[in-house]
């Protein structure tokens, strides 16, 4: 019998199939240079809007676009290190492998791996932390634009109070039980059980089995769905109804609005699911 690969994939980090705790270290290598890349374009764009706009004139620019010393430093070492990854690739490709520190020759990138031989099976390499200057490089990059671009976050951090969040997601609860989309959901989740699987296939033995599947990908597709389309339309449609005035007219901060919405449209779905899951065990 199969099992899910989600509801035992902390088993594969045990085993190291394919990736296990020994791979953390690349990994996180891994990490810090595909989502600083991405921090890094994200921090030089909010930089570039944040100088244009006239915060000079308006204390609410000045709240909206926070832009500090700080972030201005570490999204020049972001650069800088980027310019050196650049140096590295043209070393490549003039044959050069290594550059001498110290009197000791320092390789500027890893070496390509040979090609599988054919017909083997293709399998995922696991990740090693790589110790050239180039993947370093490349990681001290990433975690220059991270730590830019999350200054903002961390300093909101410190403002952020559980009891405004609560209030606030307390009301989020409520909005979101009040609202029709969620009954909806409800009504469709006894979907699945008025076509059995045994309508499509022979083998009664695997009926529990496929069962299971099904309402496991039905029940995840309308929880995924319904959470979306609550918090995609809460906010703009407190905009459009004025509702929202009510609440940033209070000492709360636009962060924490966010925050509440977010706690409690995940306890609402994490109730929806929990007595979804107990409907379809007793069906």
């Amino acid at each position: 019998m199969m099992s899910s690969p989600a509801l035992f994939g902390i088993l594969q980090l045990d085993r190291g199939e394919p990736y296990g705790f020994a791979q953390l270290p690349g990994l996180a290598q891994a990490w810090l240079q595909d989502a600083g890349g991405f921090a890094a374009l994200g921090l030089v764009v909010y930089l570039l809007y944040a100088y244009r706009a006239p915060t000079h004139e308006s204390q609410s620019e000045r709240l909206r676009l926070p832009l500090s010393f700080g972030m201005v430093v570490l999204a020049a070492l972001s650069l800088l290190c980027y310019a050196v990854v650049f140096l590295t690739i043209g070393a490549e490709y003039n044959d050069q492998p290594a550059v001498r520190v110290l009197g000791r020759a320092v390789p500027l990138y890893a070496p390509t791996p040979p090609p599988p031989p054919p017909g083997t099976d293709l399998r995922p390499v696991p990740p090693e932390f790589q110790t050239e200057v180039r993947p370093l490089v490349l990681m001290a990059a990433g975690a220059f634009a991270l730590a830019g671009i999350l200054i903002p976050f961390v300093r909101d951090a410190f403002k952020l109070r559980v009891r405004r969040v609560n209030a606030l997601s307390r009301i989020a609860f409520k909005e979101a039980v009040r609202s029709r989309l969620l009954w909806v959901v409800a009504g469709l989740a006894a979907f699945p059980f008025l076509f059995p699987t045994t309508w499509f296939q022979n083998a009664p033995a695997d009926e529990l089995r496929s069962t299971v599947t099904v309402v496991t990908l039905c029940l995840m597709i309308l929880v995924l769905v319904t959470a979306g389309l609550l918090s995609s339309f809460s906010l703009p449609n407190d905009i459009k109804n004025q509702t929202i005035h009510t609440v940033v007219t209070k000492p709360v901060e636009r962060f924490e609005i966010v925050a509440g919405r977010f706690v409690g449209y995940t306890a609402l779905m994490t109730l929806a699911l929990a007595a979804l899951t107990a409907f379809t065990l007793l069906v």
